[in-house]
C-alpha cells in the first residue's frame, strides 16, 4: 500500500513539473512575442513599435494561433475580449491582404505626434475656421469629425478627442434654428460611433472610482425618473427630452467611467495643464465666432455702436466664461496671455449677454487675483498696475456698457422687474409643489406658452434651482447635490494652484447655470465638466505647477 502511494505521488509531482516547464515555456514563448506583460494592455494597437517589428509580431502570433493547445497563463496574458478579436481580426487581414499592421503603425505614429505636438491646437483651430469664415461650415465640420474619427482610431489618449468635440459643438452656431437640419449626417456619426467603440476595445482599462461615480450615478437617476407620475409618455419619449434626459444622466456616466478608464495611463506631458489648453483654444474659438458674426453685420453695428441680437449668444457666454480662468492661469506665467483674458472679457462685452457682463467681471477680477497671488515675485508690481489702471477701466466701463447693452436696457435699467427669468424662477417652485418628489420632467412642454426656446431645446428654466426642482424634485435635489459634494470636496483634497484654476472654470459654470442652461446643456457643457474633474481625480493631493523649460521645478505649497 505504503508502494503505491509512492508510484502515486511519483506520477503526480512528475505531472506537476511537466505542466510547470510547459507554462514556463509558454510565458517564455509570449514574452518573445511582447504580449505577456504584468498589465493588460491592447494587442491591436501597440504603444510605438517599428512597422517591421509589427510585421514580425502578427506573423508570429498567426503562427501561434496553429498550436492547438494554449496554457491559461497564455490566455490570461492576451487581455480582455475586445482585444482579443481586434487582435485576431488584424492577423487575419495581415496575413490575406499584407502591410496592415504596418499602416496601423503608421498611423498611429501620426496620431501620436500630431497630438502632442504644438500644431495640435492651430491646426484643429484653423481646420474649422477658415472654412467657417469663407461660409462653408459643414465642409469644416466634416473634416473636423473625420480627425476626431482618426484620433479615436490610432491614438490612445481620449483628451485628443475633446477638443474636436468642442469645435463639432461650434458648428450649431451657424445652424442654430434648424439643428435638426444637421441630423442628414447620421452616417459619419455611426462612423465615430464604430471608432469609438473601436477605441474602447483597444485601450480601454478597467475603470476605477476617482471620487465622483457615486454623484454621478444619482444625477442618473434623477434625470430618468424626473417627471414621474406627470410627464406624459409622448413628452417623456420624445427625442429632445430623450437627448436632454440620457445626455446629462446615462451618457455623461458612461463618459465618466470611459475617462476614468484611462485616466491612470502614464502620459509625457502635463494632463491638467492640457486640460486647461482645451478650455482656453474653446474659449479663443468662441471669440472668433462672435467676432466673426460682428464682421459679418459691421454695417449694422457701426449704426450705433450697440451689440446685435443673435440666439446662441448665450451658449458663447458659457463658453468664453468658463475659458477665463485657463487664460488666467497661463498669463500667470507669461505675461502675454494677458492679451487673450482682454479679448475674451471683450467677446463676453460683445455677446450682449447681460448674464456675460456681470458674471464675466466678476470672473474677471477673481482671475486677476489668481494671477495675483500665483506670483508672489510680481506683486508690488500688480499693486501698481492696478492703483494706475483702476479708475481709467472703472470710467471705461461705465462710458462703453451703456452704449454696448442700449439695446437691452428697458426703461434705462438693466434688469427689467417683468423679466421672463423671475416668471419662470416661480413657474419652477410652483411645478415643485405639484410633484415634490420627481418634478414636471425634464422633457415636459407645459410651460411652452410663457417661453419657448430654439428648435432642439426643452423648455428652460433659466436658473440652476428652478430648473433642480421643477424638473426633477426632491430626486434631483438629491442628485445634483450629491455630485456638488463630490466635486467640491475632490477640489479641495486636490487644492492646489492647478486646481484651483479648474475651481474658478467650474465656479462659473455655476454662476452662468443661474441665469442661463448653463451645465444643463449635455454639449458641451456638461461634457467639459465631467472630463475637468476626471483630470482633478488624477491631481496628487499636493500638485506640482507646471514651470518653465530651465527653471527650477519646486514642489507647489498648498492653498490653506
Amino acid at each position: 500500500m505504503r508502494k503505491n502511494f509512492r508510484n502515486v505521488k511519483s506520477i503526480l509531482s512528475i505531472d506537476f513539473l511537466e505542466t510547470a516547464r510547459y507554462n514556463a515555456s509558454a510565458i517564455e514563448r509570449w514574452e518573445d512575442l511582447g504580449w505577456y506583460q504584468p498589465v493588460t494592455r491592447s494587442c491591436f494597437f501597440p504603444r510605438r513599435a517599428s512597422p517591421a517589428e509589427l510585421s514580425e509580431r502578427f506573423l508570429m502570433l498567426m503562427n501561434a494561433f496553429d498550436k492547438s493547445v494554449q496554457s491559461n497563463t497564455e490566455q490570461t496574458g492576451r487581455g480582455h475580449g475586445f482585444a482579443r478579436m481586434f487582435d485576431r481580426v488584424c492577423a487575419f487581414l495581415d496575413e490575406r491582404v499584407g502591410g496592415v499592421s504596418a499602416l496601423v503603425a503608421a498611423c498611429q505614429s501620426v496620431a501620436d505626434r500630431f497630438w502632442h505636438s504644438k500644431l495640435y491646437f492651430p491646426v484643429c483651430f484653423l481646420m474649422l475656421a477658415v472654412f467657417m469664415a469663407a461660409g462653408f461650415p459643414v465642409v469644416g465640420g466634416v473634416l473636423v469629425m473625420s480627425t476626431l474619427i482618426f484620433l479615436l482610431l490610432f491614438c490612445d489618449d481620449l483628451l485628443s478627442v475633446l477638443f474636436p468635440v468642442v469645435l463639432l459643438a461650434m458648428v450649431g452656431t451657424e445652424f442654430y434654428d434648424e439643428l435638426y437640419s444637421l441630423l442628414r449626417f447620421w452616417w459619419i456619426g455611426l462612423l465615430a460611433a464604430a471608432a469609438l467603440l473601436v477605441h474602447i476595445g483597444a485601450y480601454a482599462r478597467a475603470p476605477h472610482n476617482g471620487g465622483c461615480l457615486h454623484g454621478m450615478v444619482a444625477v442618473s437617476v434623477a434625470t430618468l425618473l424626473g417627471g414621474l407620475g406627470f410627464i406624459s409618455r409622448e413628452e417623456y419619449f420624445s427625442p429632445t427630452a430623450l437627448y436632454y434626459s440620457l445626455g446629462l444622466g446615462v451618457v455623461m456616466l458612461l463618459v465618466y467611467v470611459l475617462c476614468r478608464s484611462e485616466a491612470d495611463r502614464t502620459r509625457d506631458y502635463d494632463v491638467a495643464e492640457r486640460m486647461l489648453q482645451i478650455l482656453y483654444a474653446g474659449g479663443l474659438f468662441t471669440g472668433f465666432v462672435v467676432a466673426l458674426f460682428y464682421v459679418r453685420n459691421l454695417q449694422e453695428f457701426l449704426q450705433n455702436f450697440a451689440t446685435i441680437y443673435f440666439k446662441y449668444r448665450n451658449f458663447s457666454a458659457t463658453m468664453l466664461l468658463i475659458a477665463l480662468p485657463a487664460a488666467a492661469y497661463f498669463a500667470a506665467h507669461d505675461r502675454r496671455h494677458f492679451l487673450s483674458v482682454a479679448f475674451l472679457y471683450f467677446m463676453l462685452l460683445m455677446t450682449g449677454s447681460r448674464s456675460g457682463l456681470i458674471f464675466g467681471t466678476t470672473m474677471l477680477l477673481l482671475c486677476l487675483a489668481y494671477v495675483y497671488y500665483c506670483n508672489p515675485e510680481r506683486r508690488a508690481f500688480y499693486r501698481r498696475v492696478g492703483l494706475i489702471s483702476l479708475i481709467p477701466a472703472v470710467a471705461l466701463l461705465i462710458a462703453l456698457v451703456p452704449r454696448l447693452f442700449a439695446s437691452r436696457m428697458v426703461d434705462g435699467a438693466l434688469i427689467s422687474p417683468d423679466d421672463s427669468r423671475y416668471t419662470f424662477f416661480v413657474q419652477g417652485l410652483l411645478d415643485f409643489v405639484k410633484n415634490p418628489l420627481f418634478g414636471c420632467g425634464l422633457g415636459s412642454m407645459h410651460n411652452a406658452p410663457i417661453f419657448l426656446g430654439v428648435e432642439g431645446s426643452i423648455v428652460w428654466y433659466h436658473n440652476l434651482i428652478a430648473q433642480i426642482l421643477g424638473s426633477m424634485g426632491l430626486v434631483g435635489v438629491v442628485g445634483y447635490g450629491w455630485l456638488f459634494y463630490d466635486r467640491v470636496r475632490l477640489l479641495w483634497r486636490k487644492r492646489s494652484r492647478t486646481t484651483l484654476a479648474f475651481a474658478l472654470s467650474y465656479f462659473a459654470m455655476l454662476l452662468i447655470s443661474m441665469t442661463n442652461p448653463g451645465m444643463f446643456c449635455p454639449m458641451p457643457n456638461a461634457l467639459l465638466m465631467v472630463a475637468m474633474f476626471v483630470v482633478v481625480e488624477r491631481q496628487p493631493d499636493t500638485a506640482a505647477v507646471p514651470v518653465k523649460a530651465g527653471s527650477v521645478c519646486t514642489p507647489e505649497r498648498r492653498l490653506f
